[in-house]
């Protein structure tokens, strides 16, 4: 492979920049020099060297927009816990953030358990053990790399405001799923008309003076294989001009087949001349208004 396409943004390397004659090694685990990685659609194993990047989406305009957007369901059900429901059918609607659902450690699980959330990886595994190349501005020099099941590894973010809600009307055999699934809390189930939600969050977006630059990207989310495994050799380059919608897409509405039981429908609040570039630290975005209140066809408990 002489050059490969990878859209990045910024540079951070988590590694010293050139690398040059190291040998780095993990746990053989009886294994030995690790060969090529094994896709997966759960991320696990060890990296020797990791690199981060965030990108930058082109400005995206309402066309564009509309575009990308997938075929939408009539209605969508979020579950939750009671106590939120009063607060819930008065009009109140939280959105989170994508990297406020991605679990500070990996013993946590469910819906909020996804320890792919908000990110991308690119694994590079040399089936000689050995690399070579410039990896966005990293150089890399006879470097062989012993005992890790992610050798080299690009991984970039994104993060926007999000709700995560489920496709259809309530159905009582996916809610028994999902409390068993890591979400012990939840007993309580909002079925909302999409449209007439999608046309009251509009609403009150264009009403607000800090909200009128938000756009509203609807998809079902898809279920498969997220990150991006390659096998190398030789002398390889990888540069920066991959297509960073792409790789927003891919992160933002691509999950793990763990998760398929959700059957997600995620929407998200953009600024669509920064999207996916939500800073980390933002908490939510919480709205209450009784056009949201109007959108509301059915609610109860299971």
């Amino acid at each position: 492979m002489s050059k490969l396409l990878a859209g990045l943004y910024s540079t951070t390397a988590l590694c010293p920049t050139p690398i040059s004659r190291n040998h780095i090694s993990g746990p053989r685990n009886g294994r030995g020099r690790v060969s090529e990685t094994k896709k997966s659609s759960n991320r696990s194993g060890s990296v020797a060297i990791m690199m981060t990047r965030t990108i930058a989406v082109p400005s995206l305009t309402t066309a564009s927009l509309t575009s990308i957007a997938g075929q939408s369901p009539q209605t969508i059900t979020r579950h939750i816990n009671r106590k939120y429901l009063q607060d819930t059918i008065k009009g109140g609607f939280r959105f989170g953030t994508i990297a406020g659902y991605k679990p500070a450690d990996t013993a946590q699980g469910g819906r909020l358990g996804d320890l792919q959330e908000g990110s991308q990886r690119q694994v590079f595994s040399s089936r000689t053990g050995v690399y070579n190349g410039n990896f966005i501005g990293t150089n890399i020099r006879d470097v062989s790399i012993d005992g890790f099941e992610n050798p080299i590894v690009i991984e970039y973010s994104v993060n926007d405001y999000c709700s995560c809600s489920s496709i259809n009307g309530f159905r009582q055999d996916r809610a028994n799923t999902l409390r068993a699934r890591g979400n012990p809390d939840i007993d309580t189930f909002v079925v909302y008309d999409l449209e007439k939600l999608t046309k009251a969050l509009r609403e009150i977006f264009a009403e607000n003076s800090m909200w009128q630059h938000f756009e509203i990207l609807s998809r079902e989310v898809i279920y498969g294989e997220k990150d991006r495994h390659w096998s190398v050799e030789g002398e390889i380059a990888i540069t920066e001009d991959r297509d960073h919608l792409e790789i927003w897409l891919g992160t933002s509405f691509v999950k793990s087949t763990a998760y398929e039981h959700e059957e997600e429908f995620r929407m998200l609040v953009i600024d669509p001349g920064k999207a996916g570039q939500l800073a980390e630290n933002i908490k939510h975005l919480l709205i209450q208004d009784p056009r949201i209140a109007g959108a509301i066809i059915e609610h109860g408990h299971f």
